[in-house]
């Protein structure tokens, strides 16, 4: 309570001031530099009066915690009444200076030597003129100080009332608290409640601050990301475009030279995620639109040759297969998507509908497209599976923070795994898969592919490790582990062993129950190369055909949008 009535003193000792300043920016203001100097003098009077009574302020609230707030509220009284007859003094003397100028003014005006005074240029009279100017400008001033002066007596007087009433509640509130032990330490309780909200409150502020800055900076980048997605191959659009280039007959070989061949990964990377594809396909747009059978099937022709040349040059490059693995996928679905067939057009918008090709059915293509990308994923397996082969079963078996693997394993395969490899490194064989595994994924996802077909059965032997072992879990295990036979399932089951005393072993009726679960499952470890069959599932694309732009690091000018 005290805290709160401190800080209503504080706010109307500000609105005060901001009364004082309002008035004294509204008074007459002269526009030569001594009255600029007197405004400034002015100035400094206020921060002074205004340090002073902050000080006093400071000096309260120390009176009022240490208890002698009667002594301090005195004090304050007869400074403040002894400036109060400063002040008085000083109106009187200017008072008294102006009148004797005034009256030395008149006498000049009024004196029958007027004439002698004035000389032929007219410098007196001019200079007369002057002070008479400035006479009535020290007036007003003088007017606007005696009126302010009478405002602060006001202020002055109600604020001696309102402290004496305050000095008298204080001293009631004293005898109380001397008289009630109990209402003591309520006060306590709520100085320690006020105090503990103030230093919450402090501190919200402080978080408040930092998530503004936070703010500031997500739009910063939000500004720099959507710069990099223009000059990527986005860009807002300034007028309506049909979502198409269009390009001269016979210029197929060049945009397949440039769009393909000349186009490396390091580059396709900063690139929107599929670009080549999308702008093969706005080229099929423009071949429909005009109804050329054979220029389309010159593009499409030159794309794939191009496509697989550059596959079998690059066939060890990773980067390479994912990339137009990427694209080949990417123009496969655009063409499913824009084919006017109604089964892909479930998620397409109005304007993509409008978008569809109505001369030509590319299905024999799609087909063709769909070949080369399973061909090309073949490639991209072949390139994994070389690295990572070699690191699979070490790291399975002596990852440690899989609870069953790192502490103890079956008799059977101490020695054997002892034998062929030492402890160190053993031990680096998980970090380098995950290493591996983790670069695999994040180039991907850099290019637009979906890593997951590569990588299930891995994860979920991860995941069958960590899961939850009841017997209430069996139907959910199973479904986990889709990817993964029923003798790896339940050979995984057996080999699992706790690490400490405080977990259970997988118990037998639980393995028994996966083991009826999975009785129609395909027999025994499958082979270690041996491929799944792969498809590829329908990915529609949201993006707009008519805000792609060709950027000029592809240097395709032969391109007009």
């Amino acid at each position: 309570l005290k805290l709160q009535y401190k800080l209503a003193e504080v706010e109307r000792e500000k609105v005060r001031l901001q009364t004082r300043l309002d008035e004294i920016e509204s008074s007459p203001k002269c526009e030569k530099a001594e009255n600029q100097a007197l405004d400034a003098i002015k100035i400094s009077e206020l921060e002074v009066a205004n340090n002073t009574m902050k000080a006093q302020i400071q000096g309260l609230r120390e009176s009022v915690s240490n208890g002698t707030e009667d002594q301090t509220l005195c004090q304050q009284f007869r400074e403040m009444q002894t400036e109060l007859d400063r002040r008085r003094e000083e109106i009187v003397q200017l008072r008294t200076v102006l009148a004797n100028q005034s009256e030395h003014l008149r006498t000049l005006t009024s004196s029958g030597h007027k004439h002698h005074y004035i000389n032929e240029d007219g410098e007196l009279a001019l200079a007369y003129e002057t002070q008479k100017t400035i006479n009535k400008q020290l007036e007003l001033e003088l007017q606007d100080e005696k009126n302010r002066y009478k405002g602060f007596e006001k202020e002055y007087k109600y604020e001696i009332e309102r402290l004496r009433e305050d000095n008298e509640r204080q001293q009631r509130l004293l005898s109380a608290h001397l008289t009630a032990s109990q209402a003591t330490k309520n006060e306590q309780f709520m100085q320690h409640e006020i105090t503990r909200l103030t230093s919450e409150n402090l501190d919200l502020q402080e978080k408040n601050d930092e998530l503004n800055e936070q703010v500031r900076k997500l739009k910063r980048q939000m500004k720099a990301l959507s710069k990099k997605l223009k000059d990527g191959g986005l860009r807002k659009k300034d007028r309506e475009y049909q979502g198409l280039f269009i390009y001269e007959k016979g210029e197929e070989g060049v945009i397949a030279k440039h769009l393909v061949t000349n186009l490396k990964p390091r580059t396709a990377v900063t690139l929107l995620p599929g670009l080549p594809a999308y702008i093969i396909f706005m080229c099929i747009r423009h071949t429909d639109m005009v109804n050329d059978e054979e220029k389309v099937r010159y593009l499409l022709t030159a794309y794939i040759v191009s496509m697989k040349k550059l596959i079998k040059k690059r066939s060890e490059d990773f980067e390479t297969c994912v990339l137009w693995l990427s694209n080949t996928l990417r123009l496969l679905h655009c063409l499913k998507q824009y084919s006017g067939d109604v089964s892909f057009q479930k998620k397409n918008t109005p304007r993509q509908n409008e978008q569809c090709l109505r001369n030509f059915d590319l299905s024999e293509y799609r087909q063709l497209l769909s070949d080369n990308a399973v061909w090309i994923y073949q490639a991209v397996i072949r390139l994994t599976e070389t690295k990572i082969q070699p690191l699979i079963v070490p790291a399975i078996l002596e990852h440690e923070e899989i609870s069953g693997i790192g502490g103890s394993k079956p008799s059977g395969i101490r020695g054997r795994a002892a034998s062929i490899d030492s402890p160190g490194s053993m031990q680096k064989a998980p970090h380098a898969l995950l290493q591996e595994l983790t670069s695999y994924h994040k180039m991907m996802g850099f290019y637009g592919v979906d890593p997951d077909e590569t990588l299930n059965p891995i994860l979920q032997a991860a995941q069958l490790l960590q899961c939850r072992k009841k017997d209430e879990d069996v139907v959910s295990v199973c479904d986990m582990c889709k990817n993964l036979t029923a003798p790896q399932i339940i050979k995984i089951l057996n080999l699992y062993t706790p690490v400490d005393e405080y977990e259970q072993r997988v118990s037998v009726s639980f393995i028994r129950k996966i083991q009826a679960q999975l009785e129609e499952r395909q027999p025994l470890l499958m082979d270690i190369k041996q491929n799944f069959p792969v498809r590829f599932p329908y990915n529609p694309s949201s993006i707009c055909l008519e805000d792609i732009e060709i950027p000029e690091v592809l240097n395709l000018p032969m391109l007009q949008k």
